[in-house]
């Protein structure tokens, strides 16, 4: 069989990585999808692609989340969320929002989480509203029990 990257489908190759990469992610084997998400990141750099760069690094760091590894979340994210052409990628743009959020309240950086959690509120969440939102909610009422 013939892989997407010998015949040079860059676009087929990130897509069917994207695919594994959530498949990993959905399964909770945030370490598999976070290794996708890396190559899938350094594939877009290459390329020039920011929005698959910036899609593939904001499940990076939904997968540091995820492991509790928030400070190397906030690494991922914060260059992501100061990066003007992060908020033109409108699936993107919310996921790093909400992540940054995720990541200052796992570091009990509460009132810097309520700041982003509240945005995140304020977003559109492409074909995930109401997951996101209750996720939100989720975490602000862990933060109330905490504080």
């Amino acid at each position: 069989m013939v892989s997407k990257r010998e015949i040079g489908d860059k676009k087929g190759e990130f897509v069917t990585l994207n695919n594994i990469g959530a498949l990993y992610k959905n399964l909770k084997q945030y370490d598999s999808a976070f290794a996708i998400f890396t190559k899938l990141s350094e594939i877009a750099d290459e390329k020039n692609a920011y929005s698959a760069y910036a899609s593939s690094r904001s499940n990076m760091g939904v997968c540091l989340n995820s492991m509790n590894q928030h400070y190397h979340a906030l690494q991922i994210l914060e260059p992501l969320f100061k990066n003007p052409r992060t908020q033109t990628v409108v699936d993107v743009y919310p996921v790093v929002v909400f992540g940054l959020g995720e990541a200052h309240a796992g570091l009990n950086n509460y009132a810097t989480a309520l700041h982003f959690l509240q945005t995140a509120l304020t977003l559109n969440f492409p074909g995930a509203q109401i997951e996101f939102t209750a996720e939100i909610h989720r975490l602000l009422a862990e933060m109330a029990e905490k504080s």
